[in-house]
């Protein structure tokens, strides 16, 4: 939108960055969903995991999907999308969940899910889906 006013490739060039970035260190290739922060070096700081950064990230694959057109983008906004439907979202969207800790986290001992759930007034999945 500001390229309309003044010269933006900069800011296209660094979007790339900073998505590729965050994929790369951020992104846990085990269990899926981003680790909260990360240091110098890549390695996680809070492992704890939100469901903002998800509609962020899909919301940010769209857009450079359709700016840079390049594919992979595509792919990640498809794979962010089914990594929150599956775990983001009770069926039908009634609820989202907010976070989601460690894989040795989400079941209590009588093995129930124990992450916590919102309502959709705090569904940020929603606004991203308007984006793809």
């Amino acid at each position: 939108m500001f390229d309309r006013y003044t010269d933006t490739a900069w800011a296209l060039d660094r979007a790339e960055e900073l998505f590729d970035a965050t994929i790369e260190h951020s992104w846990d290739a085990e269990y899926g969903g981003f680790y909260y922060t990360f240091d110098r070096d890549g390695a996680p700081i809070v492992e704890d995991k939100y469901g903002w950064p998800v509609a962020e990230g899909i919301g940010a694959a769209a857009a450079l999907s359709k700016r840079v057109g390049n594919e992979r983008y595509r792919k990640w906004y498809d794979r962010l999308w089914e990594y929150a439907e599956a775990n983001l979202t009770a069926p039908g969207w009634e609820l989202v969940r907010e976070t989601l800790p460690e894989e040795r986290f989400l079941r209590d001992r009588a093995g129930f899910d124990c992450r916590p759930w919102l309502s959709p007034d705090r569904n940020l999945l929603r606004g991203a889906a308007l984006l793809g």
